[in-house]
C-alpha cells in the first residue's frame, strides 16, 4: 500500500510539473510553480499595460508643452497688462495737470475780466464738472487696477463704473456746450480780445487734448487686463489639461503593480497548497482519516498550514476581481488565468484531503465538495471568496474607472 502511495503522489506531482511547464526541473522547485496558462495571462496583460502607460506619458508629454506656452503668452500678457497701465497712470497724471493750469488761467481771467461774469461762471461750472470728472476717473483707474486682478469677481463693480464714468464725460460735455455758448456771447458783445481770454481759451484746449489722450490710455489698459485674464484662463485650462493626463499615467502605472501584486499572490497561493502537501505527506502523528488529519487543529492536525494557503487563496481570488473591476479590458488577457486556478488550483489540496480519491468516488460531488472543496474555508473559521461575473460597467458614467 506505501508503495502504491509514492507512484500516486509521483504521478500527480509529475501532472502539476507538465501544466507548469518545468518539466526537467528539480521537484523542489516545481513545487511552487505556477502553471504556464496563468503566468502567460499575466505576461500578456502586462505588455497590453506597458502599452497604455506609454501612451499616457506621450499625452502628458504634449500637454506638459502646452502649459508652458500658456505660461509664456500669460506673462507676455502681463507684461503688456502693466506697461498699458503706466501709461494710463501717464496720461492721467498729464490730464490733471492740464485741469490744474486751466483752474490758472480761469481764475486769472476772471480777476482781469469782472465783466465777464457770464462767460466765467460758465466756465468755472466745466472747470468743476471736470474736476469731478478727474476724481472720478482716479476712481475708476483705481478699481480697474484691482479689477484686473480679480476680473471675475469685480466686473460688474466695474461696468457700474464705466457708467458712471460715461454719465461724467456726458456731463463734461454739457457743461462745456454751456461754457462754449457763454463765450460766443461774450466774443459778440466784446470790443477787443485780451490775452487773459486767449489764456483761458488755450488751457481749456489743452485739457480737451489731455481728457482725449487719458481715454486713451485707459481703454489700453483695460484692453490689456482682458488680454492678461484671457491668457490666464488658458493657463488654467492647460494645467486643468495636465493633470488629467498625469492622472492617466498614474492610474495606468497602477495596473501594472497589480498585475505585479497578483503573481506574487499567485506564487504565494500555490506555495502554501505545497507547503500542505509537505506536512501530511509526512504527517505520522494523526489517526484520524486524511481529510479529518486536514482540518484538525491539534497534534499533527494540518489546521494552521490548510488555514494559510486558504488566506493565500482568497488574497489571490481578491486581487483578481479587483482587476476584473476596474481593468476590463486588460482582464480579457487574464481570463485564461482565472479559469485555470478556478478549475485546477484546488487539486493539490485535495491530493492532502482525499489521496485515495475514496471521497471523490464514493460520495456525490456536492458531498465531496463539502468535505474538501469550499467546505474546508468554514472547517478552519474562514469564508471563501468566489470569482464572479461583475455588472456591465455604467456607460452613463464613462463604464470602468481608468478605462
Amino acid at each position: 500500500m506505501f508503495t502504491l502511495l509514492l507512484i500516486f503522489l509521483g504521478v500527480a506531482q509529475a501532472s502539476r510539473t507538465v501544466r507548469a511547464g518545468v518539466i526537467g526541473t528539480s521537484s523542489a522547485d516545481s513545487e511552487t510553480s505556477m502553471p504556464s496558462e496563468v503566468s502567460n495571462a499575466i505576461r500578456g496583460a502586462k505588455f497590453e499595460a506597458r502599452k497604455e502607460v506609454k501612451k499616457a506619458e506621450a499625452i502628458e508629454e504634449i500637454v506638459e508643452k502646452e502649459r508652458e506656452q500658456a505660461q509664456e503668452a500669460k506673462a507676455e500678457a502681463e507684461q503688456a497688462e502693466a506697461e498699458h497701465e503706466a501709461a494710463a497712470k501717464e496720461a492721467n497724471a498729464a490730464q490733471k495737470a492740464a485741469n490744474e493750469q486751466l483752474g490758472v488761467a480761469v481764475k486769472a481771467a476772471k480777476a482781469a475780466k469782472s465783466s465777464k461774469t457770464g462767460w466765467a461762471d460758465a466756465v468755472d461750472a466745466r472747470n468743476h464738472a471736470q474736476n469731478e470728472l478727474q476724481d472720478i476717473t482716479d476712481d475708476y483707474q483705481a478699481y480697474a487696477e484691482e479689477a484686473g486682478k480679480k476680473v471675475k469677481d469685480i466686473i460688474e463693480a466695474l461696468t457700474r463704473k464705466e457708467k458712471a464714468l460715461h454719465a461724467a464725460h456726458e456731463e463734461v460735455k454739457k457743461k462745456a456746450l454751456e461754457a462754449e455758448h457763454a463765450r460766443i456771447a461774450y466774443e459778440v458783445a466784446k470790443e477787443s480780445a485780451s490775452n487773459e481770454a486767449e489764456e483761458l481759451q488755450q488751457a481749456m484746449h489743452e485739457v480737451d487734448k489731455a481728457t482725449i489722450a487719458a481715454d486713451e490710455k485707459r481703454q489700453a489698459a483695460k484692453d490689456a487686463a482682458n488680454h492678461a485674464a484671457e491668457a490666464q484662463n488658458a493657463l488654467n485650462e492647460a494645467e486643468k489639461k495636465l493633470d488629467a493626463a498625469k492622472s492617466v499615467v498614474a492610474n495606468k502605472k497602477q495596473i501594472k503593480t497589480d498585475l505585479w501584486d497578483l503573481y506574487d499572490l499567485i506564487e504565494e497561493f500555490y506555495g502554501a497548497a505545497s507547503d500542505v502537501t509537505k506536512f501530511m505527506r509526512r504527517n505520522e502523528d494523526c489517526e484520524l482519516a486524511a481529510h479529518e488529519c486536514l482540518v484538525l487543529d491539534g497534534p499533527g492536525g494540518g489546521y494552521s498550514k490548510l488555514r494559510a494557503a486558504l488566506e493565500k487563496w482568497n488574497a489571490m481570488v481578491l486581487k483578481f476581481m479587483t482587476i476584473k473591476e476596474l481593468y476590463p479590458l486588460i482582464y480579457t488577457d487574464l481570463k485564461p488565468a482565472e479559469d485555470e486556478i478556478e478549475k485546477n488550483a484546488m487539486e493539490e489540496i485535495y491530493l492532502s484531503c482525499d489521496p485515495y480519491k475514496e471521497l471523490q468516488s464514493g460520495k456525490t460531488e456536492e458531498e465531496f465538495n463539502n468535505i474538501c472543496g469550499d467546505g474546508l474555508w468554514p472547517a478552519v473559521g474562514l469564508k471563501k471568496n468566489n470569482f464572479y461575473e461583475p455588472p456591465p460597467p455604467d456607460t452613463n458614467n464613462g463604464g470602468s474607472w481608468f478605462w
